[in-house]
């Protein structure tokens, strides 16, 4: 039974264009000639666990780059992993702290950039990706800091079915992983006929419902000098994809009910360490606090470690909070001083935006100036709630909403195998319609333009929000220079981190 789930996991991650979980990065050369490094990454990338808890990047061995081991991540102490959270942000603030220091005559704002990746990404291929950006941002001049938290559909699927019950970790949860993921095969067998149909219904909606008409804005609406669509319709119907797509249709049959039974509980686990990384399991735990200390044995701590906190630990809050209450607090001491010129970008891609949201949520004094979502994942009702009520309290920082075009939103297609296997559809297209059924208007992905147009007039009210921006990219036969796909905004090709990109 594990042994088809694997399978099917695989296939999953395939689909997603994922890589191996863990392991060493090459070097990026950049445009000055000098390399950056898996060494240099430790002053921009902060790792979380599926947990919430921080994990550093392994020291260099014989000046040789060390994998990231899953079992080494997930077996430290919890004072351990504090411990190397508190230097690690030090070393972050240091690397800030430089790059001010080098840019101090500058007039220009200087520019530090909290980059957050979206869901269905391995550590590995992220920070592959990462290690890109910052030889470009750093030669644009912006210091990145990346956060960077383990969201693949294996690790997420792996949790669901042997390791979490009822949202917190069970030790029953090995034992009786093996009748869970027998209950999903037969509810995706039993459930087949609505996942087809679901299937045929969103392939027919992308080659004969005009979208078009859903780019411009809505009548009434003052948008004007907020709303931005590149004149780029210039896309033209390709053949070859529309072949290899007719040929997928028997493997279609086979996935799709097996994909959409079990991407329902891996997305719902992919939101779980969004939030983990706030507040954690273990800081609700009560044990520490009713049992005396004295009578906590070493192997009771190592036995609770994974779901229990260690009863030293000050700590209360996962390794995202603790990194924005530092940033916070070390920018509201020196923004008189060393850091009077620094302005912050806050850039969160599909999955990345609920954690950015959740950021504002709860520090609604942190210090940003420009609020980017680049296709977010998070749900109209949180955009209104909680972007936009951060946007009314603070007129300096400008918000930039970014979109596929609708279009390619409803006609982007997955390649496996060499052949289009998987439905169509972007992701978002995929939690509208299957992962997450909403019941409710409001409860709509926000980074869909087609979701985000039905409220933007109720948002305004009778006063618009004019520090609030929105951006529908264009579809283009070459792709050059946007956005064509949920997975592109975050490409390095693009330099999502430039105001040119969001503007």
């Amino acid at each position: 039974m594990k042994t088809l789930f694997k399978f099917i996991c695989l296939g999953m991650l395939v689909l997603a264009g994922c890589r191996s979980t863990f392991g060493p990065v090459d070097p990026y050369c950049s445009k000055d000639g000098s390399l950056v490094t898996q060494e240099d990454l430790r002053k921009h990338v902060i790792h979380v666990d599926r947990d919430g808890d921080f994990y550093k990047i392994p020291e260099r061995i014989d000046d040789k780059d060390q994998p990231i081991y899953k079992w080494a991540a997930n077996s430290m102490r919890i004072n351990q992993k504090t411990e190397g959270m508190t230097n690690a942000y030090k070393k972050i603030f240091k690397g800030i702290d430089d790059y001010v220091a080098q840019r101090a005559g500058e007039t220009n704002p200087l520019s530090i950039t909290i980059m957050i990746h979206g869901g269905r990404a391995t550590p590995t291929a992220t920070l592959k990706q990462e290690l890109e950006s910052v030889g470009k941002m750093k030669a644009d001049g912006t210091y990145p800091v990346f956060i960077n938290w383990r969201s693949s559909e294996w690790t997420c699927l792996k949790d669901h079915f042997w390791r979490i019950r009822d949202g917190e970790v069970s030790k029953w949860a090995p034992w009786t992983g093996t009748l869970y993921l027998s209950g999903y095969l037969i509810k995706a067998i039993g459930e087949a006929p609505l996942s087809w149909g679901r299937s045929i219904r969103d392939n027919f909606s992308s080659l004969t419902q005009d979208v078009s008409k859903n780019v411009p804005p809505p009548k009434g609406w003052k948008g004007e000098g907020r709303f931005h669509l590149p004149p780029s319709e210039d896309y033209r119907f390709k053949w070859g994809e529309s072949i290899k797509y007719q040929l997928g249709y028997p493997s279609r049959v086979v996935i799709i009910p097996f994909l959409f039974s079990t991407g329902t509980p891996a997305w719902k686990h992919m939101k779980r360490r969004t939030d983990v990384m706030f507040i954690r399991q273990h800081d609700l735990y009560p044990v520490a606090d009713v049992m005396p200390e004295k009578e906590i044995s070493t192997a009771f701590v190592i036995k609770q470690q994974q779901y229990a906190p260690d009863p030293y630990s000050k700590e209360l809050h996962g390794a995202v909070y603790i990194f924005a209450k530092q940033f916070s607090d070390t920018f509201n001491k020196r923004k008189t001083t060393t850091w009077k010129n620094v302005e912050i970008n806050l850039i969160g891609h599909s999955m990345g935006a609920i954690v950015v949201n959740q950021i504002l949520k709860e520090f609604p004094d942190f210090p940003v100036s420009n609020i980017v979502h680049m296709a977010s994942a998070d749900n109209l009702e949180n955009y209104r709630d909680i972007t936009m009520e951060y946007a009314r309290a603070n007129s300096q920082v400008d918000v930039y909403n970014l979109f596929l075009h609708p279009r390619n939103e409803y006609t982007e297609k997955n390649e496996f195998l060499g052949i289009f296997a998987a439905p169509v559809g972007s992701l978002l297209t995929w939690i509208d319609h299957s992962y997450e059924r909403p019941e409710y208007v409001l409860q709509r992905t926000a980074g869909r333009w087609d979701n985000m147009r039905q409220i933007v007039k109720l948002i305004d009210g009778n006063a618009p929000l004019t520090n609030v921006h929105y951006k529908v990219f264009g579809r283009n036969k070459h792709g050059l220079g946007q956005p064509q796909k949920h997975g592109h905004f975050d490409d390095a090709v693009f330099k999502y981190w430039r105001e040119d990109f969001w503007k």
